[in-house]
């Protein structure tokens, strides 16, 4: 889906490079290469020039030191991981797969977020007396739910402490609605940078600028 999109955006824009990325359920890039850059390839005595499209599969591939290197730090040694980050990969269909995509993707990040909530209520930290039963379920809050929190205009964050009144049955406490709206913040951020790390790798091996089209992406300060 990625490549395709990709071919149709080199064809409509008529340039020579487009990197084309998407982070929903899960997450995928592709970009133009030349092939004279494709080691695969040079057999094949394809002008040096001539455009392939390049599907990464970062949902377990991306570059490091301008190398393909396959199955993206699946041993776990570039990225730090969080123990939330332990616990899903290790509850989900693939252990030990996939682990740029358990870090960025929507798919992961609500139950990230659940993970902490219930761990910071086992430390006493949060939600004392009360019942947490409708977030022991796995997978319960949606990444819907973080962009919802974020984006609460209010001060006092009354439309958060609604939210979780109606969805998960807790009354919060204002300094418990600030602690939900800060880690909301820091997980989007996190994989927001993650994200962006994927892009300048790609940028960095074809040492280029990228122009964004502000249109296609929800921006986020990166700082």
């Amino acid at each position: 889906m990625r490549t395709q999109a990709l071919k149709s955006d080199v064809f409509l824009e008529q340039v020579s490079f487009i990197l084309d990325t998407i982070s929903n359920s899960g997450c995928n890039a592709a970009y133009m290469e030349h092939a004279g850059a494709i080691p695969k390839l040079a057999d094949l005595n394809l002008p040096p020039d001539l455009l392939m499209a390049i599907n990464c599969e970062w949902y377990s591939c991306a570059i490091i030191q301008a190398n393909f290197r396959g199955a993206f730090d699946n041993e776990h040694l570039a990225l730090p991981r969080t123990n939330y980050d332990v616990a899903i990969d290790h509850d989900s269909p693939r252990p030990g797969q996939q682990a740029f995509e358990k870090m960025i993707a929507g798919y992961y990040l609500g139950e990230v977020f659940r993970l902490v909530l219930l761990d910071l209520h086992k430390q006493g930290a949060i939600f004392e007396g009360k019942d947490l039963t409708k977030l022991t379920e796995p997978y319960s809050i949606d990444t819907s739910t973080l962009a919802e929190i974020e984006s609460d205009p209010f001060e006092n964050l009354i439309e958060t402490g609604d939210m979780f009144i109606q969805k998960f049955s807790l009354e919060c406490t204002e300094p418990e609605l600030r602690l939900i709206r800060r880690l909301a913040e820091l997980i989007g951020l996190r994989a927001a940078r993650l994200s962006a790390c994927g892009v300048a790798a790609i940028c960095k091996k074809k040492n280029i600028q990228v122009r964004l089209k502000k249109y296609l992406y929800f921006f986020r300060n990166l700082n």
